[in-house]
């Protein structure tokens, strides 16, 4: 009974994800995610308003939606097919000659943004404009900090960016979720505990295991999907094989307490490059890509729908029209600040593409991940309210940024 009850909400939202993208290509003609976000945002907005009068239409859609558990579907089953899909189309020699300053955008940048978007909320804790505690604002900070990869993707490869500030971006985007769910555990581990004090050697710890083990794993599966289709010419067999490495790759880094998201991302760069230059002919190399092509467009569509329709049951409080604005200054502020202070650095031994650090910072878009990881945390009070702001500031990210950074690429690139 409770697989087809979840069958039948995925039957239901797969039409209203073709509704929203029929309407999108037909009316809006936006990028296909933000389409179908906006559109998604319009509807929970014209239900919600709508409640009033029918309010059985309203508690049904809810009721859809709640039976989709958000965090579980992006963090376990999207998030592996999503980052190996990005990966395939991400050059191997010029992600080399990148691979200091994307280690590095990776992870100090991360966890300078964490602090800095932590100290800033701090304040809005100690004025009154945001009620969680001093530990749940750093929280958020880590949570937030990560880039999506998943909501930069289409626009990058359509971007005209110059090749290594390309590289720099979709890198960055699709290895800095390590490091952010690491901090991410760690606070919140500190947070439920009620300690004072913070084992650092923990977190380090955890990093190495997370992101080493990752690393491993995904060169690991990289490399033996690349010699099993090495080995035959058959592209139906190799595009399943493909498929299991994903599903099977991300479940057995689930299993050893591994970063799956960095094992995909890393298995998908190494077949998207040894494997179209060694082991795949036109033709399979063809079906290959649209194959996973189709896969990244479907997923990030019904992603994004549900990210419009999770308004329909997030937590909203009558303080978010002053401090979601005031939140998402505060996570562009430090993005600037974790780009700017590493990129200094950077720009000192190996100089920077022009423009590099405006363009990394507005191109740090946020996304489905920092709702799954908000969703995740316990149900309490404090938790509430945190929700409720990741998924106010990740709205304005997708919207403002979204919807600007094909202009600033355009002027940045003349």
């Amino acid at each position: 009974m409770q697989t087809q009850t979840i069958y039948t909400a995925f039957i239901i939202l797969t039409i209203f994800m073709a509704m929203f993208s029929y309407l999108n290509t037909r009316f809006f003609r936006l990028p296909s995610s933000m389409g179908i976000l906006l559109i998604s945002l319009i509807f929970s907005l014209l239900l919600l308003l709508l409640g009033n009068w029918f309010p059985n239409m309203s508690l049904e859609m809810k009721g859809l939606i709640n039976k989709v558990n958000f965090s579980d579907l992006l963090m376990h089953i999207m998030l592996g097919f999503l980052l190996f899909a990005g990966g395939l189309h991400v050059e191997m020699d010029s992600f080399r000659k990148d691979i200091g300053s994307i280690i590095t955008f990776s992870t100090i940048s991360v966890i300078i943004s964490t602090v800095v978007v932590g100290s800033l909320l701090y304040l809005l804790y100690r004025v009154g404009l945001l009620h969680v505690p001093p530990i749940y604002c750093f929280i958020f900070g880590a949570l937030i900090s990560p880039t999506d990869p998943i909501a930069v993707g289409s626009i990058l490869s359509k971007s005209g960016l110059p090749k290594g500030l390309q590289t720099k971006v979709a890198g960055e985007s699709l290895l800095n979720d390590s490091a952010g769910i690491v901090l991410f555990i760690g606070l919140v581990e500190l947070a439920e505990s009620g300690t004072t004090g913070l084992n650092y050697l923990q977190i380090i710890w955890l990093f190495i295991r997370e992101a080493g083990g990752g690393l491993a794993w995904g060169f690991i599966t990289g490399y033996g999907c690349f010699y099993l289709i090495r080995t035959i010419d058959d592209y139906k067999t190799e595009i399943f094989i493909t498929i299991a490495l994903v599903m099977g790759g991300y479940l057995v880094a689930e299993q050893l307490n591994i970063s799956g998201a960095l094992s995909m991302a890393v298995a998908g760069i190494i077949v998207g490059n040894h494997g179209r230059q060694r082991a795949l002919n036109k033709i399979t190399e063809d079906y290959l890509l649209k194959f996973w092509e189709l896969i990244d467009e479907i997923l990030n569509a019904m992603l994004f729908l549900l990210i419009g329709l999770e308004m329909l049951v997030i937590p909203v409080h009558s303080h978010l029209i002053i401090v979601a604005p005031l939140c998402f200054i505060a996570v562009i502020v430090a993005r600037w600040v974790s780009i700017f202070v590493p990129g200094y650095f950077i720009n000192r031994k190996r100089p920077l593409e022009n423009h590099a650090i405006k363009i990394l910072t507005w191109c740090g878009l946020r996304g489905g991940i920092s709702i799954g990881l908000a969703l995740s945390l316990s149900d309490n009070h404090d938790a509430g309210h945190l929700i409720s702001v990741t998924y106010a500031v990740v709205i304005l990210s997708i919207i403002i940024q979204g919807s600007t950074i094909e202009y600033l690429l355009k002027r940045t690139t003349k």
